[in-house]
């Protein structure tokens, strides 16, 4: 089991980057501990994984800014049409946003779910195959 600089093995710093990703609010760190891993790190399956991991959630982090702008969105507009008809559109609006709500909760059930499972592959040194995360690496790395 090779070990990283750090002293911890492979594995379990890439699965480190996936189970903080699952938190949701990991983009920032995962940012820094791939730049680390680019720079510092020499095995070419921790490089590679560490980028899967930040795609992977820099994806998700875009998902859900665009749900929220939509359901932003769509406040902003039924509040227009009300203001301008007196029309109950916030009956409609409602239902959207608990449609939007909905589809935001199952988004963020898969993504913690990918996570932990890319996360306990990682700790096990298994390749994590994402073919359009594998392509963008494949171009540019």
């Amino acid at each position: 089991m090779e070990k990283s600089k750090l002293g911890i093995s492979v594995g379990l710093f890439a699965a480190i980057l996936f189970f903080i990703g699952a938190t949701g609010s990991g983009v920032l760190i995962i940012s820094l501990a791939t730049l680390y891993i680019l720079m510092i790190e020499s095995n070419e399956w921790l490089r590679k994984t560490a980028l899967k991991a930040l795609i992977f959630a820099v994806f998700f982090a875009i998902l859900m800014l665009v749900l929220n702008l939509l359901i932003n969105g769509a406040n902003n507009f039924f509040n227009f049409i009300n203001f301008i008809t007196n029309y109950g559109a916030s009956k409609v609006f409602s239902v959207f946003s608990q449609l939007m709500s909905l589809l935001m909760a199952a988004a963020r059930i898969i993504e913690v779910l990918l996570f932990v499972v890319f996360g306990l592959n990682a700790y096990r040194q298994k390749d994590i195959k994402i073919k359009w995360i594998d392509d963008i690496i494949a171009r540019h790395f």
